[in-house]
């Protein structure tokens, strides 16, 4: 919310305490896709999410003091120097993270919804400094950053899409797909990645625009961009956004 509202929050970082993998868990079993379908019950890691949790908060009020405290003015390049230190404990916690290639068949949603969170963090300090570099002295450098970060959250998503599908899609995706999915839909031309990330990103948006406002906003701003010739949106783009007008997604 500070980051989103620009404006520093006088927040103390919290406590992380490192916690047993298996204690105090509980066991988790994900919403049936039919009566057919019966899933087996595993560990929801929930330890392991809470410790996740507390340092990703900590390392993010950290940014929004940088980006955001009224009392500091720094230049672009010295703001970009001291963003360097964030950023790095950011992609730090990725390392420490499952990806989506770790976390086997059918995996735990929320350890794939906490690495979202992650790369929505990375994003919304890239997005800053993009916003605050005046002189487009590093804007390219910035907006692969930021392209990279959009294409392994689309892996992300089509790794729970195809375990799980888009019925009892996570609401915690919300504010990140739609986010990404606004700056990606400019950006179609950029390469092939970036449209495959657009592609999934636009499944999950059309899928929560059946439950949140600002997902069915962020739809109908792609499709107003569509029609007037704005954007050229793949085919198959072109299907998905037809159908949630049904809501046969």
């Amino acid at each position: 919310m500070s980051i989103k509202v620009q404006k520093a929050v006088n927040l103390a970082p919290p406590v992380s305490k490192v916690h047993d993998g298996g204690s105090g868990d509980s066991n988790w079993a994900p919403y049936p896709r039919s009566n057919q379908i019966a899933y087996a019950t595993k560990l929801a890691h929930l330890p392991k999410i809470r410790q996740g949790l507390a340092e990703l908060t900590e390392i993010m009020v950290h940014v929004q003091e940088l980006l955001y405290d009224d009392r500091l003015l720094p230049s672009f390049h010295t703001l970009f120097a001291q963003a360097e230190v964030p950023y790095n404990c950011l992609q730090r916690w990725l390392e420490d993270w499952p990806d989506a290639s770790q976390v086997g068949n059918e995996p735990v949603p929320q350890l794939l919804i906490l690495r979202i969170q992650c790369l929505q963090a990375v994003m919304c300090l890239v997005e800053s400094l993009i916003e605050r570099d005046q002189q487009r002295s590093m804007a390219n450098r910035l907006q692969q950053t930021w392209f990279e970060q959009a294409v392994e959250m689309a892996q992300c998503l089509r790794f729970y899409r195809q375990s799980y599908g888009l019925k009892h899609v996570p609401s915690q995706v919300a504010d990140a797909v739609r986010t990404a999915l606004q700056v990606l839909v400019h950006q179609l031309d950029h390469s092939r990645e970036v449209r495959q990330a657009f592609m999934e990103i636009l499944r999950f948006v059309v899928a929560l625009s059946q439950k949140f406002k600002p997902a069915a906003d962020a739809v109908h701003a792609v499709q107003i961009l569509s029609q007037r010739g704005a954007v050229m949106l793949p085919t198959e783009a072109v299907v998905i956004l037809g159908a949630s007008e049904t809501r046969e997604i």
